[in-house]
């Protein structure tokens, strides 16, 4: 029988809970906060309010715990970069809890509230602390304080609070399946994506063969610990050990660590933008990209020097607007089982690219940047034979990669070789390996590459600066700060481009740029085009501000038993035709051979398709002083590029039903095709005067919201922006001016 890979989390809240405390009611006030302790008819709460407007900003349940404390035992299955944790509470099961004393400190800056936990075979003495951060964020702190021997082997810690019945959640990094989380249990993992997740039977037999390969709706290479609801409520973790976020009963919310002690903060703010500004100033922002990022495409291609230039032909024919050629085979290529896969131990592969440093000056005359790939594993290269260096065994010697509890490199398997990740938490380490990416290639020309992984690190690893379990969330952020460093120490900093797709809390402090991982070359919102735009938009709301798809997607499948095929999943034309169109409203305009390129239709594949793939160039290139100004806004507010109708229309219980659009900025609203065969669109428009960019149609839209259906043929996404917008009027002129294709619909 197949194994469940859906996570189990033993939940407290589901015994029967209770607070007590003998305190009378008394009201606190920390700089812009006030904190109400009242014994209430339903039992005794406690709730943070904004201290002007009154407006609870977090409260617990009326007579119900909101500190508890476990004994649990995990269960973690990891296969190369996926993970099935299960977590089942022991015996000890502290639900009981009391609130002996709520003090303010000397300083009259940190309330403190302190009581004892108490269950079957559990006592500990526990405080909670507040203190506010800045007249917009109170943090909190809980732990577990040691006085009795059997304390020490509590080792789960949980907060519960109220939440509204009909309270909608969002965030929680980039969660690609769904937008609105209420009613489920959130874990807070980096951890590989997956493939073919949620169809079936496909799922269930590829965890079969590769356990935990299919990944589930909760697997995302970027998990944050943050939320925001419908009611303008936000918190976040600061603490980056395993926890998970108990959704599932309606009128309330359970955090679980795996950790005794647990810190956050509560956030204020009177819009959701509000929100995102005061929590970036935590999380950090994204740096603007570099002006030549806008000149148009980002072409990805493999293969070599001979065909690079074919294609770079071909494209010039169709006067395709180019900034960068993204070369993600420099290194060399391998083919495996999973497909086409690079020879991790960056360096230049000349058989492949022999007249390189040509191509590369070839490039540059005409503007157009170079790009290559990355990440942090690398790979012994002995059987290569034209390999020069062996970073793999320089690593190994110096003692800089993650080790497994005899000493040994954790070799990770990768589909047909292994690697190794490099022990970024190694002060030594971090500082050889970005000597190494400065060397290896900037050296050699290249302005910025994809800085591929980053959540693989193996719960049992053993690293310098700590525990995995600890470490393994932190990872992403330490890659990401790796990636910045090179950019500032070899001066390319408003030059390099860098995108990464895995993350963590303070990633956007540091990487340059996101994308959004490796989707199938499907329709479909569990793995396809659909969970790109939900993964886009989600992951904006938790500070990934700057992000972007593969156009068209990644992996492609075929795959035969005695000839039958049993999996074909193959990028039509029309999808990528549609992810085209979708590209040239959003952060960045790159397209992605596919890790099978034979079983993936291409941007050269036809003529059509390449006159498509370069008017769409162009339609990106003539946002780009527009893009620019969202690009700075994302850079000082932490606003998100592509933005959910929510943030600009939080009274709007429509936007929540109008799955598959967004806001570009403030001005333009856009609702791509993302359904075969479709030649029309049903979409929402807010409240408000909207324009439509192909027809010049203008709609008057109330504060009920208006539903309606758009022609949408190839060539004609639907697009709207704000009548009395400079930057759409703008936008429209100059789109009626663009040359088109006879073949595009006029």
């Amino acid at each position: 029988m197949a194994r469940d890979w859906t996570p189990r989390f033993d939940s407290l809240h589901q015994d029967v809970s209770s607070v007590s405390s003998a305190l009378s009611d008394h009201v606190w006030t920390l700089d812009t906060f006030e904190l109400a302790w009242q014994q209430g008819q339903g039992g005794p709460t406690l709730a943070v309010r904004d201290a002007a407007s009154q407006r609870v900003l977090w409260a617990t349940r009326p007579g119900r715990a909101f500190v508890m404390a476990a004994s649990a035992q995990e269960s973690i299955l990891q296969w190369r970069g996926s993970f099935t944790l299960k977590d089942r509470v022991q015996k000890a099961r502290c639900r009981t809890q009391t609130v002996d004393t709520i003090e303010m400190e000397t300083d009259q800056q940190t309330l403190n509230i302190e009581g004892s936990l108490t269950g079957p075979s559990c006592s500990v003495r526990y405080r909670l602390s507040f203190a506010p951060r800045t007249d917009k964020r109170l943090a909190f702190h809980v732990e577990l304080l040691a006085e009795a021997p059997d304390s020490q082997k509590l080792n789960r810690l949980f907060l519960n609070f109220a939440s509204r019945s009909e309270e909608q959640f969002f965030g929680f990094g980039e969660q690609y399946t769904y937008f609105d989380l209420k009613g489920r249990t959130v874990p807070i993992l980096s951890t590989e994506q997956g493939h073919l997740r949620g169809r079936q039977p496909y799922t269930f037999f590829l965890n079969r063969i590769s356990p935990g390969a299919a990944g589930a709706w909760y697997t995302t290479y970027a998990s944050v610990p943050f939320y925001m609801t419908s009611d303008q409520h936000a918190f976040y973790l600061k603490t980056s050990e395993f926890s998970a976020f108990d959704l599932e009963d309606r009128d309330q919310v359970e955090v679980r660590i795996w950790a005794r002690q647990m810190e956050g903060e509560i956030l204020k703010g009177e819009r959701p933008l509000d929100l995102i500004e005061t929590y970036t100033e935590y999380a950090g922002r994204l740096p603007k990209p570099p002006q030549w990022f806008h000149r148009g495409a980002i072409v990805g291609i493999m293969g070599g020097s001979e065909r690079v230039r074919e294609l770079w032909q071909k494209l010039k024919e169709q006067g395709t607007p180019i900034a960068a050629f993204w070369l993600q085979d420099w290194q060399g290529k391998r083919v495996t089982s999973l497909g086409i896969r690079m020879w991790w131990n960056w360096e230049l592969d000349r058989e492949v690219y022999p007249d390189w440093e040509r191509l590369v000056g070839d490039f540059a005359e005409e503007g157009i940047r170079t790009l290559g790939y990355v990440n942090p594993f690398l790979s012994d290269v002995s059987s290569k034979a034209t390999a020069k260096v062996n970073l793999f065994a320089e690593a190994k010697a110096k003692g800089y990669l993650i080790r497994k509890a005899n000493g040994e490199p954790y070799e990770i398997d990768s589909g047909g070789f292994t690697g190794s990740l490099v022990d970024l938490s190694n002060p030594e380490a971090f500082a050889w390996y970005r000597d190494v990416l400065i060397r290896q290639m900037v050296g050699i020309g290249l302005k910025g590459w994809m800085a591929d992984f980053g959540e693989a690190v193996p719960f049992d690893a053993q690293m310098q600066a700590g525990a995995a379990p600890v470490l393994h969330n932190r990872y992403p952020e330490l890659w990401a700060r790796l990636n910045r460093e090179v950019l500032e120490k070899a001066q390319l900093e408003g030059e390099g481009l860098i995108f990464l797709r895995s993350g963590f809390t303070k990633s956007p402090g540091m990487a340059p740029m996101f994308w959004l991982g490796d989707q199938m070359t499907t329709w479909d919102e569990y793995d396809g085009l659909k969970s790109a735009i939900t993964g886009l938009l989600s992951g904006g709301l938790s500070g990934f501000s700057i992000n972007h798809a593969d156009i068209g997607g990644l992996i492609a499948m075929k795959r035969q038993v005695l000839g039958v095929p049993i999996v074909n999943f193959q990028r039509s034309k029309e999808l990528l035709l549609r992810g085209i169109e979708m590209s040239a409203f959003t952060s960045a305009y790159r397209n992605h051979e596919g890790n099978d390129p034979t079983h993936s239709h291409q941007i050269a594949s036809d003529a059509e398709t390449l006159a498509f793939y370069a008017y769409f160039a162009k339609v990106f290139a003539l946002l780009a002083d527009y893009r620019d100004t969202v690009f700075q806004e994302a850079h000082d507010r932490g606003y998100p590029v592509a933005r959910h109708l929510f943030l600009h229309y939080p009274k709007d219980p429509n936007v929540s039903t109008a799955p598959y659009q967004w806001l570009l900025g403030s001005d333009f609203l856009i609702a791509p095709v993302v359904d075969p065969g479709q030649q029309e669109k049903a979409l929402y428009l807010p409240e408000g005067q909207w324009v439509h960019v192909w027809s010049g149609r203008e709609y008057v839209v109330s504060s009920q919201g208006l539903r309606v259906t758009v022609p949408a043929p190839l060539g004609q996404p639907p697009v709207f922006y704000k009548k009395g917008s400079a930057a759409g009027e703008e936008f429209q002129r100059r789109l009626k001016a663009l040359p088109r294709a006879a073949w595009l619909p006029r």
